[in-house]
């Protein structure tokens, strides 16, 4: 352990997580030895590992930051855990960023434990006193104390109906509707199919009894969209749930007046949001937007026609592929955007068409289209040579 501690704080990002680990299983596996012979831990270590230990000297106000937890390290320590529970990390084991959260979490629990218990006042004097908590009696509506403790919360038939009610809570909007996004255009089907169940409910029920609701719930998914723009972690599931709304007709009711508040400026997002993207799952997912925004007339339409327009000249044969299987589901599910006479004649071209030919030959069929839908035809990007 003397010799794996100055280790941990290296330079070297490989060695610090190399010492740490090293470290941990070293005082587990002393831990459980300790556990097995009934002896004091201190008996399998050094003197000067134990000499270290007691150096630390616990929560200390006015104690040096080398020594203890006081006034003047507090808010370094406190920042560490909080940024480490916003580590999203994803490799080809999936959410590894999750151990980190799960691990920051119970640290943050254990050393606010520590402090309260300690030097209470290191937390802060201006914090309402416990318990602080913003709509309290709605929550003890939603989560009555009588039935809260049997709540299986690992189940997500029983844990959302009560999740998106908070949605009509204003402290807590933003970041339920954030977690919602992640759920229901998640990929565990469990949670999409409980979620998105519990969620569109809401939505329809609030759509049908207040607007102002609606608008407001809109608006924050437009800040949560532009706030995590370029964030596949969060912007690819909520695009999916986007897709889900506009085939449920939650956001019927937005059309018309509502244009410039929420329509225009999500297919201004839609459209940045793509901007030089190169995975072709996102792209796909816009595409699915873009067809639900068809519904709408006007600068809404004409906007979606003009991107799935371009989505048929693609780069990659597979959006290209799949643009215009979609784009030929809107057309016959919204019957108004193509003029009747014109539509068998669109409808033909968009299924007929190997839309994974070369680009120089599917160009000149988009351009027709153009034409047929009195769209501009774009114009290619000059590249440099």
């Amino acid at each position: 352990l003397p010799s794996l501690v100055p280790l941990a704080m290296d330079m070297d990002l490989s060695t610090r997580h190399g010492a740490l680990l090293s470290i941990a299983e070293l005082t587990h596996a002393l831990s459980q030895e300790a556990q097995r012979q009934h002896r004091a831990l201190e008996h399998y270590v050094s003197p000067e590992v134990q000499l270290s230990a007691h150096f630390f000297a616990g929560v200390d106000a006015g104690g040096s930051p080398d020594s203890a937890i006081c006034s003047e390290n507090i808010p370094d320590i406190m920042d560490c855990f909080l940024r480490a529970m916003t580590d999203y990390t994803h490799d080809s084991r999936g959410d590894v960023g999750a151990w980190v959260r799960e691990a920051a979490m119970l640290g943050l629990k254990e050393l606010m434990l520590l402090i309260a218990a300690a030097e209470p006042s290191l937390i802060s004097p201006q914090i309402p006193p416990i318990p602080h908590i913003p709509h309290k009696e709605e929550l003890l509506e939603i989560f009555p104390r009588s039935s809260s403790q049997e709540l299986n919360w690992s189940a997500p038939s029983e844990i959302f109906p009560s999740i998106v009610r908070m949605l009509g809570l204003r402290a807590y909007l933003y970041p339920v509707l954030l977690g919602l996004c992640v759920s229901v255009g998640g990929l565990t089907e469990s949670v999409v199919k409980h979620s998105s169940a519990a969620f569109f409910a809401f939505v329809n029920d609030l759509a049908a009894a207040d607007h102002s609701a609606l608008c407001e719930l809109c608006a924050t998914l437009l800040a949560i969209f532009g706030n995590h723009q370029r964030k596949s972690r969060v912007t690819l599931p909520m695009l999916k749930m986007l897709d889900q709304m506009l085939i449920n007709g939650c956001l019927s009711t937005l059309a018309g007046h509502d244009d410039a508040s929420f329509l225009l400026p999500l297919s201004a997002l839609c459209t940045r949001e793509i901007n030089k993207c190169g995975d072709p799952q996102k792209l796909m997912s816009c595409a699915d937007v873009f067809c639900g925004l068809l519904q709408f007339a006007g600068k809404v339409r004409r906007g979606a026609l003009f991107q799935l327009i371009i989505f048929l000249c693609h780069k990659y044969p597979r959006v290209r592929k799949t643009t215009a299987g979609k784009f030929y589901e809107a057309l016959v599910t919204f019957d108004d955007v193509v003029a009747e006479d014109r539509l068998d004649d669109v409808l033909t071209i968009l299924s007929e068409t190997k839309w994974d030919d070369p680009i120089n030959i599917v160009r000149n069929t988009r351009n027709e289209l153009c034409e047929m839908l009195g769209v501009p035809t774009p114009k290619p990007i000059a590249r440099p040579v």
